[in-house]
């Protein structure tokens, strides 16, 4: 993360600090979910959840397939805001939950809302992916 950290100058702050509270608040939500719930029903969602994953990356490049302005770069609209709340929070929920694969989750989810290209994306998703982890383990360890 320290090394990528001149990259996320690019990202406009208003989008990082959005979706790095939301990516916050996601952690915490799926760290206390398996706390809540125990261990009996984290052995049965792994499964779905590996799958869910594996799905999520496979369709990704046929999903957020670059539009014809692709090379204008004007990162994530307005208007897609609440959406990437949603899908940045829902993926850090997993993330706290379960933590395998949260590192291609997020880049999925982060170009599925057209965030910019991997050396844009993979900065933003190491500073989301750390935080997320950062509170969950602070959840777990309490």
């Amino acid at each position: 993360m320290w090394r990528t950290r001149s990259k996320l100058r690019e990202v406009r702050r208003l989008w990082l600090w959005l979706l790095l509270v939301t990516s916050a608040l996601g952690g915490l939500v799926g760290a206390l979910l398996l706390v809540w719930t125990g261990e009996r029903n984290l052995l049965f969602l792994v499964p779905w959840l590996v799958l869910g994953g594996t799905v999520l990356f496979v369709l990704e490049p046929r999903i957020s397939r670059p539009s014809v302005d692709a090379h204008q770069d004007s990162g994530l609209a307005t208007a897609l805001w609440p959406l990437a709340a949603v899908v940045v929070f829902v993926v850090a929920i997993y993330g706290g939950y379960f933590g395998a694969g949260i590192g291609i989750l997020m880049i999925s989810a982060l170009s599925l809302l057209r965030m910019g290209d991997v050396h844009r994306v993979v900065p933003f998703k190491n500073l989301l992916a750390g935080c997320l982890r950062g509170v969950a383990v602070v959840v777990l360890v309490i």
